[in-house]
């Protein structure tokens, strides 16, 4: 799903609440109408946004209670209404940290993805299950052009160790 679709998912999310809302009005209490508020919370879950999700789950949370507190049982009776309110709630609430624990885990699996193995020994990289050496590794997966080069002390203690003179000029 691209940019443009993910910017109506919010709107469109607290519109299909208002219209879940318009619909349990017109419904008796003591009918789980309220559960179907479940829709917009799972709808903002692409989005992967914590305050996005507790957002949808609040209104809907209101929008549940207030057909609760505003509208008369009639013949409802109580316990069932309570009941059948309660579940709303709870079926909002459990897909809403169902979600941020889904958020997390995927977080934490794009990370793992982006770590880099490296052999503490022979400093080689594990590329797609296989040790590969680290020059293969930047040539072949970032494109780089690989050049040797010795650094001023490691040249001069190479040196030593040959027993060649250097004339510095």
């Amino acid at each position: 799903m691209g940019a443009p679709f993910h910017r109506l998912l919010l709107p469109l999310s607290l519109l299909i609440a208002g219209a879940i809302f318009t619909i349990d009005t017109q419904v008796r209490l003591g009918v789980t109408v309220g559960a179907l508020h479940v829709i917009p919370v799972l709808m903002v879950a692409p989005l992967e946004s914590r305050k996005v999700s507790l957002c949808v789950a609040f209104v809907c949370t209101v929008l549940i209670v207030i057909k609760l507190a505003f509208w008369p049982m009639g013949e409802a009776i109580p316990w069932m209404v309570f009941a059948n309110r309660s579940i709303s709630l709870f079926v909002v609430w459990v897909t809403v940290l169902l979600g941020l624990y889904l958020f997390r885990a995927r977080r934490q699996v794009r990370d793992m993805e982006s770590l880099l193995t490296v052999c503490a020994w022979t400093k080689q990289v594990k590329v797609d299950g296989r040790w590969v050496s680290f020059d293969e590794y930047l040539t072949e997966h970032l494109g780089f052009t690989i050049t040797h080069g010795i650094n001023e002390d490691t040249a001069s203690k190479l040196l030593q160790e040959m027993k060649i003179e250097v004339k510095e000029t």
